[in-house]
């Protein structure tokens, strides 16, 4: 399991969310409403390596994450049930995808991420996904070396309307 933080917001109504990964690979979430305890832990999916979570301004979650059967995958809450689907698959067991990334413009998903392979991250790909809902593109962007000391390895802002931007 690679280390990623929990993940916690206060929704609107006050109610804390929290999602994180739990040592046997399943990524969960619970609630603390008003009352001051937390609900029963429910699992969203198993077998998760990493995952990023984007909130909208209603409030809508969008999890994107990656699993040991090499899965990027996107789930959302609707209905009070998890709901998702397979955005793309790697193709060969030498690569895996890390430091996932997430904006939302308009009605696409850009996810953002790097393939490695599984024995060295010195050196990765730097890949943007691009889905509008039904079609998935997946394009290359750089190929980059890597700095063992540093926790975030590139950063995605969003200028302006539709304009992204990328920090090495």
């Amino acid at each position: 399991m690679s280390a990623v933080a929990p993940w916690i917001y206060i929704d609107h109504s006050n109610n804390i969310w929290k999602f994180y990964l739990n040592n046997d690979n399943e990524l969960l979430y619970n609630i603390m409403y008003s009352e001051g305890k937390w609900t029963k832990e429910s699992v969203i999916d198993t077998g998760i390596k990493e995952f990023t979570i984007y909130l909208e301004e209603d409030e809508t979650i969008h999890i994107v994450y990656y699993n040991i059967n090499r899965e990027l995958k996107y789930c959302t809450l609707k209905s009070r049930q998890w709901f998702g689907k397979i955005l793309h698959q790697l193709d060969d067991d030498e690569h895996e995808i890390s430091d996932l990334k997430v904006e939302i413009l308009g009605e696409d998903m850009h996810i953002f991420y790097l393939q490695h392979t599984s024995n060295s991250k010195n050196t990765g790909i730097l890949k943007h996904l691009k889905w509008d809902g039904k079609n998935t593109e997946v394009n290359v962007l750089l190929e980059m070396k890597m700095v063992d000391t540093s926790n975030e390895k590139y950063s995605v802002q969003v200028t302006g309307k539709n304009n992204i931007q990328i920090f090495f």
